[in-house]
């Protein structure tokens, strides 16, 4: 009996051996052809754990494109010096996928999700392999996505270019302007990244706005991470600001041969037939002297018609029906003189239709028509100058104003409506890519004083808000004069 049992016990070992190297075998035929598969997949695969360590599990590509991490590197630390601040973008939010205080598929879809490095761009995605919460073991997908992001900057550039250049026909001076400032602006920035100069998040906010209402929305988006960058951590990251130098560079370049003519100015239609009436009539040379001295002048009907379709643009991005009015009364300055002042007026312009006129729903229940208005209105009287920026909408909550200011321990003035015009106060519920960061309309105030101007909000809760910009005894007598003329056109 002893003699059977220790012959099965040793066929059960002979066995149990054969068993075992056809399994390894079978074993290391799958990892191979495992191994095989993964290395022709295109996508960059790795395993990583809870504490972000990658595993051994990768593909060629991950290797090929980041290199081979040492055993028990993290992720963070693997990508470190090829993108710092990707990684640490990434190890930062690692720690909310690790806790697990929300849903896996909620943190990971947080994490970093594109790296550029050089000409490359790579787009990060992340899977819960085991389904565990929180993950156990997650699996990094990296995608070379770089031709379909330059395609996609080609034809965006090539959208925004030829809408420049569409503009240039009606807003020459200010798209001059624009080109002129932004560039003077980034050029500041890009030295000072370091020791950022003071006024920063004005500078940035009227950028953004501009850059919106020319339709550079590949400026502007990246502005709008700057401003966040700015006001969550007080820094600026260098990568986005050299690329916004960069994509400048290349609209500049682009523009370059077409705004470099600065010795013309623009005659429309209008002016040009009232000097040939007046040479015909033989009006008294002093009278055609005005004439000729108005062609140097700009007519603000040019900057509001712009300012007006660019509200009219943004109102149907958000959905609201704006009817935009413009009156500018023959009004014509300086274009020189008084380009400082337009900019920042986008920031009024934006909020009026963001935050002022309500959607057709909300207008609706207020008893209100669907379609609101908007009026952007110019006068000239004497040597005084008024501009307006009025709507018909919800109007300025005084009291909710009032309440965020005492919050931030600031004082309250005569009158409250004053607080518009405060650094970093907003009554917006919201951050937005548009407006709600409290310094637009800072920016606007500040414009106005520089010209010698004044900033006025008039605002009934229900009803509509007016901006009003006076400017006392700011004319020219050519712009006097010139006004007069627009009038009579």
């Amino acid at each position: 009996m002893g003699d059977q049992v220790l012959k099965l016990r040793s066929k059960s070992r002979r066995l149990s051996a054969r068993v075992t190297r056809a399994s390894g075998r079978r074993l290391r035929t799958t990892v191979l052809q495992l191994r095989a598969l993964l290395s022709n997949v295109s996508s960059g695969c790795a395993t990583v754990d809870p504490d972000g360590v990658l595993g051994p599990e990768r593909t060629a590509w991950f290797d090929q494109w980041f290199g081979e991490p040492r055993p028990g590197a993290t992720l963070f630390a693997h990508l470190a010096p090829l993108a710092p601040e990707f990684a640490a973008r990434t190890q930062q939010a690692w720690a909310e996928v690790r806790e697990g205080a929300l849903p896996p598929e909620v943190t990971l879809g947080q994490l970093p999700s594109e790296l550029a490095i050089e000409e490359c761009v790579f787009r990060f995605t992340y899977r819960n392999v085991d389904d565990h919460d929180p993950p156990q073991c997650v699996l990094v997908v990296v995608d070379d996505v770089s031709a379909e992001v330059a395609q996609r900057r080609v034809d965006q550039e090539a959208r925004e270019l030829t809408g420049l250049c569409q503009m240039l026909i009606g807003n020459r001076t200010g798209l001059e302007a624009f080109v002129r400032e932004t560039t003077e602006f980034l050029t500041i920035l890009d030295h000072s990244v370091a020791a950022l100069p003071a006024g920063l998040a004005r500078d940035l906010h009227t950028l953004k706005g501009n850059a919106a209402c020319f339709g550079l929305r590949s400026i502007s988006e990246k502005v709008h991470e700057l401003e966040s960058e700015l006001e969550s951590g007080g820094h600026l990251r260098g990568e986005v600001v050299g690329q916004v130098a960069e994509r400048w560079r290349r609209i500049v370049d682009a523009l370059g041969p077409i705004l470099s003519r600065n010795d013309v100015f623009e005659v429309d239609v209008g002016q040009h037939a009232a000097l040939l009436d007046a040479i015909q009539r033989r009006d008294p040379t002093r009278h055609l002297l005005d004439r000729v001295r108005a062609l140097t002048l700009e007519p603000i009907e040019r900057r509001l018609t712009a300012s007006a379709e660019q509200a009219r643009a943004l109102a149907s991005r958000l959905g609201k029906k704006v009817d935009v009015v413009v009156q500018p009364h023959g009004v014509r300055l300086d274009p020189t003189r008084w380009a400082p002042l337009f900019p920042p007026l986008v920031h009024a312009i934006r909020n009026a239709i963001d935050h002022g006129i309500e959607t057709v729903d909300e207008r609706a229940r207020a008893g209100k028509p669907a379609l609101g208005c908007l009026s952007l209105r110019a006068a000239a009287s004497g040597a005084d100058l008024l501009i307006e920026v009025a709507d018909d909408g919800r109007g300025i909550d005084v009291a909710r104003l009032v309440e965020k200011a005492r919050l931030r321990g600031m004082p309250i003035p005569e009158d409250p409506l004053e607080l518009v015009f405060a650094s970093g106060l907003s009554t917006a519920t919201a951050v937005t890519e548009i407006s709600g960061r409290g310094v637009g309309m800072e920016a606007v105030a500040e414009a106005a004083r520089t010209l010698g101007g004044t900033a006025r909000i008039r605002s009934v809760l229900g009803v509509g808000t007016t901006l009003l910009l006076s400017f006392p005894g700011a004319l020219t007598d050519d712009e006097i004069v010139g006004s007069a003329l627009g009038v009579a056109e």
